[in-house]
Parts: C-alpha cells; structure tokens; sequence
C-alpha cells in the first residue's frame, strides 16, 4: 500500500534575536535524521525568517547554511521542498534571494515556493497552499479556495498546507482573523498542517507543529518537527508523529515565593535542580530564565538585580523578572482584527511601513528594495 511521507517544518524565524543557535539546531536535525531518504517531501509552512536579513549580518549568513543545508540534503536524498511564504512581515519574499543566489543548486531540486493561495498538482493529487494573507479576510480567501475547486472540477484536494491561525488555536476577536475548522475538513481529504501558532495542537485532521525551537516564555513545551503519513487508499490510516528538536533552546519558567534576595536565590537553586534532575536538556548559560513573583514585589526595586542573581549563581543567564499580575496580563492579551489602529508616519518608521504594505502585496524583494533605495532622508545617524 502506497503511502506519502511528508516532513513538516514550520516557524524557524531565522534572525530571532532571542535564539541565534535556530539554523545550527535545525541543520544538526536534519543531518541526523534517519532514514532521510524515505521523506518524499519537505515542507517549510512559513515564517522560516524572523524579518529582513542584512546580507552581511551573521544572521544572514546562518540562514544561507541552513537553507543549502536543506537544499543539498533533499537533493541526495531524492526529496521534494516545498516552501510556504509565511506572514509578510517575517518571511519577506527573501527566499526568492537565496534561490536566484544560487540557481544550480535549486535548479538540481524539485522545489516549489508558493506565496498566493494556490492549488498545486502533485504527485499523490491536488494540494492546497494558503499564505498568511493579513490584509485579506480569511472568509475572502475561503471563497477564493472554492472559486479553485471549481476551476479544477473538484470538489477536495488531497491535502493542505496553510500558514495562519484557526479558530481552535488563534485567541483573537472577530472571524475575519482565523480559518474555520469546518471549512478545511469539508474540502480536504487527509491532512491540512498549518504553521503560525508556535503551540503544537491538532483538532481531527488539522495539526500544528508548533514552531521547530523555542523562541520565546510561554512556548517551553518540546519542539520539533512534524512527520505525516498519509495512505493512498484510506485516508483513514493516516499517521502523524512528532520528531523532537532536542537542541532546542531553554526558555525556563520559575515560581517564586521569597521577598528578598538572599531567599530568590536560594528557592532558584533549589528549583533549577529538580529541573535538570527531571529534563534530558539541563539549564545552562544560554537559557532564557523567568522568574515569576508571587508575593512581595518590592525586591525589583534592587538595583541591578538581575546581576545580583547571575553573580550569586555563577551564571549567565538571560533573566526576566515580573509580577504575578504583570504575567496574567501577557497571557490575556487579545488581538482584535476588527478595530484598524491609525500609525502615524515618521522619518524613523517610513522605510519599515512601507515595505511590510509592499511585501503583502506580493512584490518581489528586489523591487521593495529598490523603492526603499529611492526615499531620501529618511535614515537617522
């Protein structure tokens, strides 16, 4: 019995301030996956770029290694790349750059990148591609999905790859801002994976891997990678597995109860250990600590006291320290599509806005650029 093995990747961001070692984590992944040349497809569902990439910045050259370390491997291994172009205002159209860079090596691979919302023939049947489109409603894209079925004469694609939230994962006012569980499933016959959300999750035939490392507080459950399964002749059998990045970077949470410093340090000691005792990735310098209080808040007022606490522990860690109520108030947060905020333009952000309102309208990098090269004075020294 036939089946398609399919990889997914989603939401690397490439270029995050807050995790540099991404791309080296994600070419260790792949170089030490087995049975690579099983995969019939690897596939990138967005956001492989955290934002626009300087061509000399060492960001940019991690993303160049990883990309044709990518490339190279899919091409030894016979296997299909498939890139999504994830939200406008991170993936930027730049991996148009990358492929026209170094055209004989994409040229030696079967590689697609789809950035409209299209319905691309595949070997195993029709696959439906949705970008992030936030200046598009997604009940407008859903249409336009129909209008494609239509022009195919069919009535569902074999699978989907979307990049954007769903009203099971996306916490957000208004139905203009997230695709519908219902919607999918009535038009696909397997899979729809969709990246966005870094928070894996999976409602009947919908999965979210979550972002491939951790990149932020909030998101320190185990990441990854997503391989799927899919049976040509009984979609029922269909299977999913997720493949850890055990590499990845530790964004670490801590309660703590004391009110004075001597305390804080002596309860984080305690709890760093019970967490390496009980985790295969132990705490270390490059782990991002935040340190939640939950009573007597005046022990911010110390000056310096992040310092206070890596000196203590003999440590370098990256630490954040907030409130009980400072912590609900991150967690509540809503964004409300329905209500379009004013920005004013200034010298300062003029360049940013208008290549984030050119790049969702799908205009190539190199154009944007030249644009940009065009406006005058608008840099501050």
């Amino acid at each position: 019995m036939k089946a398609i093995l399919k990889l997914f990747i989603s939401d690397v961001h490439c270029g995050k301030a807050k995790n540099e070692d991404v791309a080296n984590n994600l070419i260790s992944f792949l170089k030490e996956m087995e049975d690579m040349n099983k995969l019939d497809y690897l596939i990138i569902s967005g956001d492989f770029f955290d934002g626009r990439l300087s061509l000399g910045s060492e960001s940019a050259v991690d993303a160049y290694r990883a990309i044709f370390a990518m490339a190279n491997l899919c091409i030894l291994n016979n296997v299909k790349l498939r890139w999504l172009e994830g939200t406008p205002r991170h993936d930027r159209g730049q991996i148009k750059l990358f492929n026209s860079i170094h055209p004989d090596v994409f040229s030696k691979l079967d590689f697609k990148y789809i950035n409209t919302t299209s319905i691309v023939e595949e070997e195993e049947g029709h696959i439906l591609y949705v970008p992030d489109l936030p200046s598009k409603s997604t009940q407008l894209t859903f249409t336009e999905i129909k209008e494609l079925l239509k022009e195919k004469s069919i009535d569902k694609v074999f699978g989907a790859v979307v990049h954007g939230g769903f009203d099971f994962n996306l916490k957000i006012v208004g139905e203009d801002g997230y695709h519908r569980t219902e919607d999918f499933l009535s038009i696909t016959e397997h899979f729809t994976v969709s990246g966005h959300v870094h928070k894996p999750a999976k409602v009947d035939r919908i999965l979210i891997p979550g972002s491939f490392d951790r990149l932020k507080f909030g998101e320190e459950e185990p990441k990854g990678a997503l391989l799927t399964v899919e049976h040509l002749d009984d979609s029922s059998k269909d299977e999913m597995y997720f493949l850890e990045n055990k590499r990845s970077k530790l964004f670490v949470t801590f309660k703590i109860n004391s009110t004075n410093i001597n305390g804080l340090i002596d309860e984080l000691m305690s709890q760093i250990s019970k967490y390496d005792s009980i985790h295969p990735k132990k705490i270390s310098d490059d782990s991002s600590i935040r340190l939640i209080l939950l009573n007597d808040a005046s022990i911010l007022n110390t000056s310096n006291l992040a310092f206070e606490i890596n000196n203590a522990l003999n440590s370098r860690f990256d630490i954040t320290i907030k409130t009980e109520d400072g912590l609900h108030q991150e967690e509540e947060e809503v964004i409300d599509v329905g209500i379009r905020k004013t920005q004013q333009i200034n010298h300062t952000n003029i360049k940013e806005t208008l290549s984030a309102h050119l790049l969702e309208k799908n205009v190539s990098p190199e154009i944007v650029e030249s644009v940009l090269s065009l406006i005058k004075g608008t840099d501050t020294h």
